[in-house]
């Protein structure tokens, strides 16, 4: 016997999505009964939407923030500003007043304030390794695009990201559905793998812009299984940004 569920689909990339996304999958969540939450930091605007959706208070929840590199790190967590063709109106008004104040690159990252701030409540965080400075395909700074140009002959290919390194498996195929699927799936990874999560647990993971998906924790990609879509953004895969890559 099957089950009807409702799916949320998201048509761009705009924030307010968001937040839309974080009350509809705070419901499933409850409604499934499930403890385990995996949260994409980038910006932290999905984290803190979350945080103010359970008052900032995670009670018997096992709450994991996974995030980019360290500040510590050889990486350090940035990314360069570039302001590009399809960005909405919004986003490039803040990408050039960025540039005209000679700010180039932003943290992406849980910066040590930040972490303190977190785990004070009881949130968990895990970084992304990038001890080889790849960077990410489309925010490439110029040490990033040269150390992809060395370890080309090697095999590494343009598209491969670091979160799928650290994961242990070229998770491309996934942005057919969504950025966001995509690290959902790898950063659920990564905590289990850092044992943030129980092996087999249903954990729901939010991600990218507005992605919501309930997986299977796993410590490798393809036992990490999908059991539910609750909603996923449109128009975030690479080809649908003007990059052929991925």
């Amino acid at each position: 016997m099957g089950t009807i569920k409702e799916i949320m689909y998201f048509d761009g990339m705009d924030r307010k999505n968001t937040d839309e996304m974080v009350k509809f999958a705070k419901k499933r969540m409850d409604d499934m009964g499930i403890k385990n939450v995996v949260v994409v930091w980038s910006s932290g605007y999905t984290l803190n939407k979350f945080r103010d959706e359970i008052n900032h208070d995670i009670g018997d929840l096992n709450v994991i923030a996974v995030t980019n590199p360290s500040p510590h790190s050889p990486a350090k967590g940035t990314m360069p500003i570039v302001v590009r063709p399809n960005d909405s109106p919004e986003v490039k008004k803040r990408k050039e007043e960025q540039l005209a104040q000679g700010i180039t690159e932003i943290y992406v990252t849980i910066t040590d304030p930040i972490k303190e701030e977190l785990e004070a409540e009881g949130i968990k965080v895990r970084y992304l390794n990038d001890d080889l400075i790849l960077g990410e395909p489309l925010n490439l700074t110029g040490t990033n695009a040269t150390r992809r140009d060395l370890l080309k002959p090697f095999g590494i290919p343009d598209h491969l990201r670091p979160l799928d390194i650290d994961a242990g498996e070229d998770m491309s195929l996934l942005t057919i559905f969504s950025q966001g699927m995509r690290v959902c799936v790898g950063c659920t990874v990564l905590a289990t793998k850092s044992q943030l999560i129980p092996e087999g647990e249903l954990t729901l993971a939010l991600g990218g812009v507005c992605t919501g998906v309930i997986l299977k924790a796993a410590p490798v990609v393809k036992d990490c299984l999908v059991r539910e879509v609750i909603g996923f953004e449109r128009g975030s895969t690479w080809k649908e940004r003007g990059n052929q890559m991925g």
